[in-house]
């Protein structure tokens, strides 16, 4: 059982839920091939969609979650022109803009005195509020997998960051437990969490403090990268001396 938590660390990314061909390509080409490799790939930021202004006290410029209802879809007939919908909540209205996205998708998410969700970057047009090709747009019934604190990851070409965010969430709630390799006294007086904990808390950033460098998570794997590099520094001297005393060496005269 121990053995199989260590190899889930070597396993090839193809294996994690979301990865498919064209991800993995993008992945291997940043040197990203195995769990480990995705794992170690930590965020660099952090989104807060759990601002959630009704609509006269938006913020042009921030992001922002609303709970709107759908009063008018908008589908011109003239290719260039994007898609708009409007809605509404008590307070205001706000245009939702969608550049290539086809009618029967946009229905299907936004229908008519639907109750929805919408998160993304607040603008100003036309004396309007709108929220172009949002980030999210969910029925209320998800709130919780909206209203939250997001890590942001480098990114993929071609692949949006709603994409690459849910590939880190099923990797990190496959994460095993893994025995401590350190003393009891170690973990307890640099006030460390385990491993497996360490790891999942800088993929769950709750602010942006959680990301720095000198917080506790981050020094303790920063901590076991260097301790695991010594490990392999000694074995390697070891197998050399092995080898050196096992050999005879003649000068050339």
């Amino acid at each position: 059982m121990i053995e199989k938590n260590f190899n889930f660390f070597f396993n090839p990314v193809s294996k994690v839920k979301g990865i498919g061909p064209k991800i993995k390509k993008l992945f291997n080409e940043k040197k990203i091939d195995t769990n480990i490799d995705l794992i170690f790939n930590f965020p660099y930021g952090l989104i807060d969609r759990t601002h959630c202004p009704k609509l006269n006290n938006l913020e042009i410029g921030k992001i922002s979650t609303i709970f709107v209802k759908v009063k008018k879809h908008n589908f011109p007939r003239i290719r260039r022109l994007p898609n708009t919908v409007q809605c509404y909540d008590e307070t205001g209205e706000i245009n939702i803009v969608f550049f290539n996205s086809r009618e029967n998708y946009i229905k299907e998410i936004l229908p008519i005195n639907g109750e929805v969700i919408i998160s993304g970057k607040v603008n100003f047009y036309k004396n309007k509020y709108q929220i172009t090709n949002p980030d999210y747009v969910t029925s209320t019934n998800n709130e919780e997998k909206v209203t939250k604190i997001m890590p942001t990851y480098a990114s993929l070409k071609g692949i949006s960051n709603k994409t690459v965010n849910k590939i880190y969430e099923n990797i990190i709630k496959d994460i095993p437990d893994v025995p401590e390799w350190h003393r009891d006294h170690i973990i307890k007086n640099n006030n460390w969490l385990s491993f497996k904990h360490s790891l999942v808390q800088l993929h769950n950033p709750k602010k942006i403090e959680d990301l720095d460098k000198n917080s506790l998570a981050y020094e303790r794997i920063s901590f076991d990268e260097i301790f695991s590099n010594l490990l392999i520094f000694a074995q390697i001297k070891k197998k050399l001396l092995m080898f050196i005393k096992n050999q005879k060496f003649f000068l050339p005269i």
